[in-house]
């Protein structure tokens, strides 16, 4: 039976959050989503120069150009969730980006950048010239947010981070 446009309205809607009039990351919940991801899963706040408060993060994600902390963050991502991965300089991290975020939001499950009218997940980054380092803040925030959520879900190690805190073993075959 095919589903009718009143079925697809009276289908139950999950949390949408309300549009941000955010001016600065600092005023964003996902700037310390982000921060406290970073510091809690990775060695990064420790071992880049540069990012040693939340604040620093912001710059970081406000900087224009090409920025060494967050090419170190990007990296630190894309190797969680791809640990095969050899060349993560600066100028291939965005194509990598880029491909991880294809990768993951071909699915049904809603992403934080989920059309409801086209019911399905969009490309953040499609058509920003120079890709990542080409986008506004907000969208690098939310690009970030939604690679900490894929890292919780579906990165191994990160995983394993979780697991051991919680006081879980996992059985092996």
């Amino acid at each position: 039976m095919k589903a009718d446009s009143a079925d697809i309205d009276n289908e139950p809607k999950g949390h949408i959050c309300p549009p941000s009039n955010a001016k600065h990351p600092k005023d964003r919940w996902e700037s310390l989503f982000v921060y406290g991801f970073i510091c809690r899963f990775t060695a990064l706040r420790g071992k880049v120069e540069g990012l040693d408060s939340p604040m620093d993060f912001e710059t970081s994600l406000m900087n224009t150009d090409i920025d060494p902390v967050m090419t170190q963050i990007l990296s630190r991502f894309v190797l969680n969730l791809r640990p095969q991965t050899r060349n993560l300089s600066s100028d291939v991290i965005t194509a990598s980006i880029a491909s991880l975020i294809q990768e993951h939001i071909k699915g049904e499950e809603r992403g934080v950048f989920w059309n409801d009218e086209r019911r399905t997940n969009e490309d953040p980054l499609q058509g920003i010239e120079n890709g990542f380092w080409g986008a506004s803040w907000d969208i690098k925030l939310r690009v970030l947010r939604q690679l900490v959520e894929f890292q919780l879900c579906h990165s191994h190690d990160i995983k394993k981070i979780i697991d051991r805190a919680w006081g879980c073993r996992t059985q092996q075959a």
